[in-house]
């Protein structure tokens, strides 16, 4: 079982991955100035000028948004039941 919460923990990182380019990508776009280092350790940072970009040319805020929150929760879940598994009995 451990095995498995690691390829989890593994496939919910490229996501977040992924959905962090799709950030940066949609900021460059709107003109606003980030390094790609930069997104992946201070993405939070990010993301008032990524919603009010998103919003105000889709009218809504942009999917990657939801997908970098969504994977970042299951990435925090799988971590810790990485760890569970990792627990000696006894």
């Amino acid at each position: 079982m451990t095995f498995t919460w690691f390829i989890l923990i593994v496939l919910c990182g490229l996501a977040n991955l992924v959905f962090s380019l799709a950030i940066l990508r949609e900021l460059t776009a709107g003109g606003v100035k980030v390094g790609y280092f930069e997104i992946r350790w201070h993405i939070h940072r990010h993301f008032k000028a990524y919603k009010e970009i998103t919003r105000e040319k889709y009218g809504r805020i942009g999917i990657p948004y939801y997908g970098y929150l969504g994977s970042l929760f299951l990435l925090i879940l799988f971590v810790g039941l990485f760890f569970l598994s990792l627990r000696i009995p006894g």
